[in-house]
């Protein structure tokens, strides 16, 4: 059927399987490896320690594991949810079994249309996370976890499984979500008469965007999945096999099936980010993730990094110990751009902005020990980088000469990797501070003087209304200073209180003074004081640990007495 210019949608398969959705696929691939220099060379990497041998295109040849001994070349990468059934696993005992064959039988249909699709595609190598890692030997795990973000940005390709139904029916299932309601045709003939001649136009049901595809976590749930982040990222080039149709996502450009014309990244709403545009192939390159529409200063590696900490705790684990690895292909890079140092989920050269996260809601946390308390990893909820996920990252700098010094690093890794799990840690930092008492607002100063009389400094401090404090649920206010204490807790205050095992006062540790950033400009008129409050530590002598931040007015700050404090935190 010949395309008329003046139209750019085009016939979607009924099945991802068709020959002609493989031949468009093909085309895309061949377009941004002969044209797209932004988008890498592939073939001068070494493979994974394990990959899948899929054999010759026509089956004629079962599917191997095969060890690759360090040698050069090509590979696909999966991206996939395990799903709620037992999938085929590669353990100690039938490590030798799947080098001679894997068992076709037992391989889940996700897997089995995966190597169609490699084969289809032209490659010989294909990387599976849970068939090339052993996954009953938790040494291997450590090795191979920690090399899992080269494995999908050395990768030529990574097929994603995006499809809501692709754990149980495989990434080639019948496209039903296309069909006309009550139909089942895939498009409906109008004839038409063009200044050419006559012709046939097809009405086909109206699918989602490549925006809205890829950011739409209800139809592409494969993006709740927390170890998808890295492996979206980190690929040069990312195949989506969803409910509707096929989209291609390189660093350079977007494409869909529905539509004959490729989406220039680059002309994109700012709003709507490009993730694999993080990666720097000359080490120079930041991200536009960073960037923002009312912002002159170019985009960073550290403020892309808080925004990678925000999409990542909206996503889902199903193990906690995996919070460090899983992303720590991206921190890599980071670490690659800077040169800076990993304190835990933060950064050195940027630990102002990196300590003030905080809580956007209340959720179970996990008693397992994940990351020290100045680090969003201790709280295993959605977390915010900043004080805000848009002013924070994008418009607020510290004022040179406010933010606390670090001293130093003290961190006790897990395994051997710097960028994994943790056992325990410890900063050192030197900065501003005073003490903070904290009281319950639901009595009036006069009733909380005679039932806690207050300690001298706290006396003295309410001649002026110094230290009074108000709670409402996690925010307490300090009216004197301008202040605002949000704690980590999801207890009342009062339950909080009665939790604290010592009678020293908490301690208000300033980060920095906040500048320059519009929105805040706009919604307090000042510079704030931004910072954490801290309590002495029931397990470590002489630390302290985090229970909340606070942020206010700078000069009321300034008005009462503060010192320059070196401060350990656990």
């Amino acid at each position: 059927m010949a395309e008329h210019s003046m139209f750019t949608g085009r016939a979607v398969s009924p099945e991802a399987g068709m020959p002609e959705v493989f031949d468009l696929a093909r085309s895309w691939l061949e377009t941004c490896l002969l044209h797209h220099s932004g988008c890498g060379r592939p073939g001068t990497a070494s493979l994974p320690t394990r990959v899948i041998d899929v054999g010759p295109s026509d089956g004629s040849k079962e599917a191997r594991l095969h060890l690759s001994n360090g040698e050069l070349g090509e590979w696909v990468s999966l991206s996939h949810r395990w799903g709620s059934q037992k999938i085929l696993t590669t353990v100690q005992s039938n490590l030798q079994a799947h080098c001679q064959q894997l068992p076709w039988s037992s391989s889940s249909k996700t897997f089995q249309d995966a190597i169609e699709i490699t084969r289809e595609l032209g490659f010989h190598y294909l990387w599976i996370d849970s068939l090339c890692i052993l996954q009953d030997s938790s040494d291997d795990w450590v090795k191979e976890s920690a090399r899992m973000g080269s494995y999908y940005k050395d990768a030529t390709l990574s097929i994603a499984a995006s499809h809501p139904n692709s754990a149980e029916k495989g990434i080639l299932a019948k496209r039903e979500s296309v069909l006309f309601d009550g139909s089942a045709d895939f498009a409906t003939m109008v004839p038409c008469s063009l200044s050419d001649g006559t012709s046939n136009i097809y009405i086909r049901k109206q699918l989602l965007s490549f925006e809205d595809m890829l950011d739409s976590k209800l139809f592409n749930p494969l993006e709740l999945r927390g170890w998808v982040l890295q492996e979206t990222m980190l690929a040069p080039r990312t195949l989506y096999f969803t409910q509707e149709q096929i989209i291609w996502h390189c660093r350079t450009c977007g494409r869909v099936e529905a539509d004959r014309n490729p989406i220039l990244l680059a002309s994109l709403p700012l709003n709507w980010t490009n993730p694999k545009a993080f990666i720097a192939l000359n080490g120079a390159s930041m991200t536009v993730a960073a960037s923002s529409e009312d912002s002159d200063q170019p985009p960073d590696a550290h403020g892309a990094w808080l925004r990678i900490v925000i999409d990542f705790c909206g996503r889902k684990l199903t193990y906690a110990d995996d919070l460090f690895p899983a992303i720590s292909g991206l921190a890599r890079e980071v670490h690659r751009m800077t040169g800076d140092t990993y304190c835990a989920g933060l950064w050195r050269g940027d630990i102002a902005r990196g300590l003030m996260w905080y809580r956007q809601a209340p959720v179970k946390e996990t008693p397992k020990y994940l990351a020290p308390s100045w680090s969003w990893a201790s709280k295993t909820s959605a977390v915010d980088g900043g004080m805000d996920p848009y002013f924070m990252i994008q418009n607020t700098r510290v004022l040179e000469g406010t933010s606390l010094e670090v001293i130093d690093v003290q961190l006790e890794y897990a395994t051997s990797d710097p960028f994994g799990k943790l056992r325990g840690g410890r900063i050192q930092v030197k900065g501003w501070t005073w003490n903070a008492h904290l009281s319950d607002g639901s009595l009036d100063a006069q009733e909380k003087t005679d039932k806690n009389p207050p300690s001298p400094s706290h006396r003295k401090a309410e001649t002026t209304k110094g230290d009074q404090v108000h709670v409402n649920k996690l925010d307490v206010r300090d009216e004197a200073r301008g202040m605002i204490y949000s704690l980590d807790t999801e207890e009342s205050l009062e339950e909080f209180l009665k939790t604290d095992e010592t009678d020293s006062p908490f301690l208000a540790l300033g980060v920095g003074v906040l500048q320059d950033a519009s929105d805040v400009a706009r919604r307090y008129d000042t510079d704030m004081m931004s910072g954490l409050l801290l309590r002495k530590s029931t397990q470590v002598r002489g630390a302290y640990v985090r229970v909340g931040i606070f942020d206010g007015d700078a000069e009321g700050c300034r008005r009462d007495p503060w010192k320059l404090s070196v401060v350990d935190i656990v």
